[in-house]
């Protein structure tokens, strides 16, 4: 009764909410390819680009924004940086999907051209690459919040080699060790459903989004995603891998917004389930993944296309290693999970469901 009671009160405190423009802010990561090189450089090269080179009512203003440097563009958005840990890290105005696709070109011109010229480039070893997004829907839609929190845990594949594995500086919750300074012991058990107990079973929808963050913060360990800038009005999606382009920034958005519209649609709270099993200690082995890559892949698949996105736009910034071949007559975890049955069946499923016109 009482999961009953809860699920009708979070019915009736979401359903008047609609899913307002989502605002994405990124962390581009860029490191130097030698030694020796000043990210200075970089941003002088920015500066004479987007200023000196610029024609009149279209040159950038240089500017600061946070005690950070910052080139302001003629047409409403921003871009500034800073060093950290020896990358350089850009962040933009947070803007809607729509306005990162707008301003595309001349974003991939003014970042990752510009830094190439200076030879950085986003090195895919590293942290970074983190997608910030803002609070506003979940403020207003508790349920949401509480699903899409639940969902990016059940969903492990995703920081577990999808979007990155990077147990250093974005550890899982799944592999938080029982003491951060012993990295051979087994992880701490952490129990996130205890989270979702209490918010579904005693406060019965009633707990403000404060509240919910707070039991979030108590009972899920781990820095793949950070209650901890919440003061700033913003989560932060921490293990990401430094994006290669503005391209894989936007798909990667539009995949996150996508899942947004999904769960919106939901009504009552979905079970905490995880879907992908943690194969060994990942103290033991650091660089590799802990996970089965075709259990991994499968998931993956399974959070693109249920929300009406194509396979074909997000297999291209998986883990690398799942998309090399290690030896030129043995395919890769991509190859082999692209040529199995189960895939063959889904890719033929949605293929005969969009002729139909299936849920259009």
């Amino acid at each position: 009764m009482r999961l009953i009671a809860f699920a009708f009160t979070f019915i009736m405190s979401t359903q008047a909410f609609a899913l307002k423009p989502v605002l994405f802010g990124p962390e581009f990561a860029l490191s130097p390819s030698q030694k020796g090189l000043s990210s200075h450089a970089v941003w002088e090269r920015m500066k004479m680009h987007l200023i000196g080179a610029q024609p009149d009512g279209a040159k950038f203003t240089e500017t600061v924004r946070n005690n950070r440097l910052a080139l302001d563009s003629p047409n409403g958005w921003w871009l500034s940086w800073y060093w950290d840990r020896g990358s350089m890290e850009v962040q933009t105005m947070p803007m809607t999907v729509e306005q990162f696709k707008h301003f595309e070109n001349d974003l991939q011109d003014a970042i990752f051209v510009s830094a190439a010229n200076e030879l950085y480039f986003p090195e895919l070893w590293r942290g970074g690459g983190h997608i910030n997004i803002d609070l506003e829907n979940f403020r207003e839609n508790r349920l949401l919040y509480r699903n899409f929190i639940a969902d990016m845990l059940n969903h492990n594949e995703l920081f577990l080699g999808i979007f990155n594995y990077d147990i250093r500086n974005a550890t899982p919750h799944e592999a938080m060790p029982i003491e951060d300074a012993q990295y051979n012991i087994l992880p701490q058990l952490f129990e996130p459903q205890a989270a979702f107990d209490i918010l579904d079973q005693q406060l019965h929808g009633e707990a403000s989004f404060e509240t919910m963050t707070e039991v979030f913060k108590k009972h899920i360990r781990g820095y793949s995603f950070s209650f901890y800038k919440m003061d700033k009005g913003r989560i932060e999606i921490r293990s990401v891998r430094p994006q290669a382009s503005m391209d894989v920034w936007i798909r990667q958005i539009e995949l996150i917004e996508a899942r947004l519209k999904y769960l919106e649609k939901f009504t009552t709270p979905i079970p905490y389930q995880q879907r992908v099993q943690l194969l060994g200690n990942p103290w033991l082995n650091r660089s590799l993944p802990p996970v089965h890559p075709q259990e991994a892949l499968k998931s993956f698949y399974t959070y693109v296309t249920e929300t009406g996105l194509k396979w074909q736009d997000h297999r291209d910034y998986l883990w690398p290693q799942w998309m090399w071949r290690q030896n030129e007559n043995v395919p890769s975890e991509l190859e082999i999970f692209e040529n199995s049955v189960w895939f063959l069946n889904q890719e033929a499923k949605a293929k005969c469901e969009r002729h139909l016109g299936v849920g259009t």
